[in-house]
């Protein structure tokens, strides 16, 4: 099921390939079951990464990215993808926020942190929900920015967000305006993490797991009025922009980890305790084997369209990671990004699950990394905007579609 790469990218995806199977896989079992180890693990692990130059590989190209197309980076992806333990190793979780800097941010806030991030120096963390709000509608944002003495003045709540603890900075999106329209309302703003004001009020336990999730406070935190992102006033843009480049990236490492689940999936078949049960000849293990990887192969090929539809737009006002993206072009939002994101949080979700009924209660135990990815799979369902609300766009614009056309044309720049 590996897809053909181009010859310059070969040897680096069998590098990182190399590196997965024989450095992270077999790290696994400690770090899922031994706490205590997780930041010795990830910190002696992200070092030899950086020692074999695989830090990165999709960061903007002035600071170190080797892969400078979504199209091109889908299957290194998928195998990042293929170890939960792997995200903090290649930079794979501050790829986005890296490109977000390197297009929208200031110069300075630019040398500030993002040589810092390619040296792994510098970790991100990106605050937008809030308790007591729904996720799903960022108009209901209450966090407030306001202009005082020279400076912005940042107070509420976020939660929810990943890497809080450990983050060397934090994007806040955060009103900027109480008078402006809502989509001109919102600003996102730089919050390094050791200001006054910024705390970690609690950590958030995601099915009674701790998977890094907290809710930060925000008690008039005071930064200088340059750590703005883009132009006042731009947070929606913005927004979109991250959920769409956003949607894909994660939708990678998906796919990743819903082919691990398969592969897991045909061992247990054919291992020796699976032998008496005949597992091979059930009619029923035949089909979710069938449908799993059915799932696999269209999520995949629906997710390189869109990739290819993401890299044509954003090509149109220079490369991924160019300082010229616009972001009103970048943010547009598309059926197929949509229907991207919700084939493989679903090929994912169905791959866990079968992979985890074919293991039995092993499957959901800390003796396969199952468990985890099962978790993990329940959550693609709402991140980046929840599955029920991009179908529900999406069936909306296909309906739209046809109002004025007698057919749908099914083209990757359509």
């Amino acid at each position: 099921m590996k897809q053909p790469l181009p010859t310059s990218l070969q040897a680096l995806a069998s590098q990182v390939e190399h590196f997965i199977e024989n450095k992270v896989i077999p790290m696994e079992p400690a770090w899922l079951q031994e706490q205590q180890c997780k930041d010795r693990i990830v910190s002696e692990l992200r070092e030899e990464s950086l020692d074999n130059d695989l830090w990165g590989l999709f960061y903007p190209k002035r600071y170190g990215g080797k892969i400078h197309s979504l199209q091109d980076y889908l299957p290194v992806a998928e195998l990042e993808g293929r170890s939960e333990l792997s995200q903090p190793l290649f930079g794979c979780q501050s790829a986005l926020d890296a490109h977000i800097l390197a297009n929208f941010a200031p110069p300075e806030i630019q040398k500030q942190f993002l040589p810092q991030m390619a040296a792994a120096k510098a970790i991100p963390a990106y605050a937008m929900t809030e308790p007591d709000q729904p996720g799903s509608v960022p108009a209901c944002i209450n966090t407030q920015a306001q202009k005082k003495q020279g400076q912005w003045h940042i107070n509420g709540k976020k939660w929810f967000i990943c890497n809080a603890k450990q983050a060397t900075f934090i994007t806040v999106v955060a009103r900027t305006s109480s008078t402006a329209p809502t989509d001109k309302a919102y600003s996102m703003l730089l919050v390094p993490a050791d200001f006054k004001g910024v705390s970690v009020t609690r950590s958030i336990p995601v099915l009674g797991k701790d998977m890094g999730q907290a809710e930060l406070s925000f008690d008039n935190v005071r930064i200088p009025l340059n750590y703005l992102i883009g132009e006042p006033g731009q947070g929606m843009a913005l927004m979109k922009y991250r959920l769409g480049t956003g949607r894909l990236l994660r939708a990678m490492h998906w796919l990743g980890m819903a082919q691990r689940c398969f592969d897991l999936m045909g061992q247990r078949i054919h291992c020796r305790k699976s032998k008496a049960a005949d597992l091979e000849n059930k009619q029923l293990v035949r089909q979710m084997v069938f449908t799993t990887h059915q799932q696999i192969a269209s999520a995949r090929e629906i997710l390189r369209l869109a990739s290819r539809q993401l890299d044509t737009k954003l090509s149109g006002e220079g490369k991924t990671g160019a300082s010229t993206v616009d972001v009103n072009t970048a943010a547009l939002s598309s059926t197929l990004l949509n229907s991207a994101k919700v084939a493989c949080s679903n090929a994912l979700y169905s791959a866990a699950d079968a992979a985890v009924q074919i293991h039995g209660a092993e499957g959901l135990s800390d003796q396969t990394p199952l468990g985890n990815f099962f978790l993990s799979a329940r959550a693609t369902r709402f991140m980046d905007g929840a599955n029920e609300a991009l179908i529900s766009a999406a069936g909306a614009q296909l309906i739209k579609h046809f109002r004025s056309h007698s057919r749908f044309v099914f083209s990757a720049t359509d």
